[in-house]
């Protein structure tokens, strides 16, 4: 594989935001970070690798990659988002009990009704609220900043680029959020969200996740963000059912153990 320049890769880029899944993502490794860039040849390439630790996106056609390729690229540990279905059946066979696979669901988010998602808010317990997340609550060791800012916003101030609702109890501390998952790219954004954590389930079980949920998208509609849903469990895909999303594209995630 060819290691492509910074200052050359305008139009692999283009190529790279064609693709269906998690275009959000690669748009913020485009343009926030200076991620790794190899082609298998420069000029009309058939497969791209493209690298931010532990991720790796590939593009294209597998029958134009070799094992050897892949495993110079893709150390143990990483995790591999393809841009088509045939790269399952090679990874497959080319690393075995070494990968494990990841069924994901892409959403469309087209017949989305606001007036059907604010139907399906429900009174809190009388010790929690919703709130739009505040500065206040992206302080380090929060959940908040352990889960996404420290990630995706390390150099990116999340107020001016960023936005969501946060499940407060009656101590002020964060027990859950909704919000962008990557900086805001031409009005679209990625949803994420959690209530608990896996030490601490008091909240879990109780349709939170599902309420704060239709305060981000009541926000999207709002202002004018199109929401991407890109569930990764069986329990996003039927919050993002009940909302209103309908089913898209179903893919894989892959991690080299």
């Amino acid at each position: 594989m060819i290691f492509v320049p910074k200052t050359e890769r305008k139009q692999y880029y283009d190529l790279l935001l064609q693709q269906l899944f998690f275009q959000n993502y690669i748009r913020y490794l485009i343009e926030e970070t200076d991620s790794p860039l190899y082609v298998d040849q420069l000029e009309e390439p058939h497969v791209m690798i493209f690298v931010q630790p532990p991720a790796r996106i590939l593009w294209g056609d597998p029958k134009y990659v070799t094992v050897q390729d892949l495993k110079e690229l893709i150390p143990s540990g990483s995790w591999i988002i393809p841009d088509r279905l045939e790269w399952k059946e090679y990874l497959e066979l080319w690393f075995q009990d070494r990968i494990q696979t990841y069924p994901r669901m892409l959403f469309d988010a087209s017949k989305l009704n606001l007036e059907h998602i604010i139907s399906l808010r429900k009174p809190l317990p009388s010790n929690l609220r919703i709130e739009p997340i505040q500065a206040n609550h992206l302080r380090p060791r929060t959940m908040i900043y352990e889960d996404i800012l420290k990630r995706f916003f390390p150099d990116i101030d999340f107020m001016s680029r960023g936005f969501g609702f946060v499940l407060l109890d009656e101590s002020n501390l964060p027990q859950g959020f909704c919000m962008t998952n990557y900086p805001a790219y031409e009005k679209e954004v990625e949803c994420t969200f959690r209530v608990g954590y896996d030490d601490f389930t008091k909240y879990r079980g109780m349709g939170l996740g599902l309420q704060l949920c239709t305060y981000f998208l009541e926000y999207c509609f709002q202002n004018g963000y199109h929401p991407v849903w890109d569930a990764a469990h069986e329990t996003s895909s039927h919050i993002a059912k009940k909302l209103g999303f309908i089913e898209q594209e179903k893919w894989y995630m892959f991690h080299l153990k």
